[in-house]
Order: structure tokens, then C-alpha cells, then sequence
């Protein structure tokens, strides 16, 4: 989850700056030396708006996403991108096994529930979530933003850690010690208060 956490932050940051990556797969994903993922080889991107058609299927066809299979005029936008990095997501966890819908050309449907032997152990709503990538209709994909937002929220679930210093004492909050109940005397003027955290 965390290798497809860093995928989805460069694609937010590519669709951020509105480009349409258009080939997103394994083979140009790496992992660099200080272990930071990298998407590479833009030469089939485009901008996001008039520059986003073509006049002929280019891709790499396991990770096309159904509207790019066209005959003629072929406009498409970012949601590609969110195709391809689900069936990315999926080759990646299986070594390259991808569920057989989507090796039809053009892929097929994928059935809800579709993901859940791929992806067994995952939550259900990230499964969920990446058979709405698979969505046949470009519109009812979530973005690259969406992906981002609910792959760290999984990631950063009790992983909190804070201090709180009051006076001399200290309290640590963390997964196996969630709350804290500390006194604080306030003193304003002729009021004395209390705090409870």
C-alpha cells in the first residue's frame, strides 16, 4: 500500500500540473536509491484540454483504458491515468497476473467484488476504490487526489505519536495509549482554573 501511496503523490503532482501521463505501468515505475518511487517516460503524455486526443490506439494495451479504444478521433483526459494505475496496482501485487475482464481488447467490465481475491488482506474501501478506477464510464473514476487521500489515510491509521509536557510530567499518545487526562491550573488574576486534556 505504501508503494501505491507514493505512485498515487507523483500522479496527483503530474495531474496537478495538467498533463495526461497516458502509459502508466510497471516498467516505468522505479524505486531509487533513497527508495522514493519515480514515474518516468512522458512520451506519450499530453496536456489536459485540447492537446488530449489522437487519431489512433497508442498505448500499451493491458493498461488502455476501454475509451481509448476507438476507431477514429480518440479524446480522452486524466482518467486514463486512473485506469491504468489500477490495473498497475493489480499487476504489481501479482506479479503480473491481471484478471481476465481486463485482457479483453477493449478490457471489459469488472464485476463488483472483481478485486477482492487480488487483493485479499487490503481494506474493503481501497478495494473499492481501485474497481472505481476500473469504472467503464471515464466519469465515474475518482482522482488521483481521491487515491492519494484514502491510500495515507490508511497508512497513517494509529500511527500518531505526540507529547504532551505538563509541568514535570510527560504523556505520550500512541496506538497502544490513546488518551491522556491531565490537570492544568490556570491562573488568571483572582480565578484559578482547571484543564482537563
Amino acid at each position: 500500500m505504501r508503494v501505491l501511496w507514493q505512485i498515487s503523490c507523483g500522479l496527483s503532482e503530474i495531474h496537478k500540473a495538467g498533463v495526461i501521463h497516458r502509459d502508466i505501468k510497471p516498467a516505468n515505475i522505479i524505486l531509487d536509491a533513497a527508495g522514493i518511487i519515480k514515474i518516468l517516460d512522458f512520451g506519450l503524455s499530453r496536456n489536459k484540454g485540447a492537446d488530449a486526443h489522437t487519431i489512433s490506439r497508442i498505448g500499451t494495451p493491458a493498461f488502455m483504458a476501454p475509451e481509448l479504444w476507438g476507431q477514429n478521433d480518440i479524446s480522452f483526459d486524466q482518467s486514463v491515468d486512473i485506469y491504468a494505475f489500477a490495473v498497475m496496482a493489480i499487476s504489481l501485487l501479482k506479479g503480473g497476473r491481471i484478471p481476465g475482464e481486463l485482457k479483453d481488447f477493449p478490457p471489459s467490465q469488472i464485476s463488483s467484488g472483481g478485486l477482492d481475491s487480488f487483493f485479499s488482506g487490503f481494506p474493503s474501501d481501497v478495494i473499492r476504490l481501485l474497481e472505481a478506477c476500473l469504472n467503464s464510464n471515464p466519469k465515474s473514476r475518482p482522482s488521483s487526489f481521491e487515491i492519494e487521500k484514502m491510500l495515507k489515510k490508511h497508512l497513517l491509521h494509529n500511527k500518531h505519536r505526540a507529547l504532551l509536557v505538563a509541568g514535570d510530567k510527560e504523556h505520550e499518545l500512541h496506538q497502544g495509549s490513546l488518551q491522556a487526562n491531565i490537570a492544568i491550573s490556570i491562573v488568571t488574576g483572582k480565578q484559578i482554573g482547571r484543564a482537563h486534556v
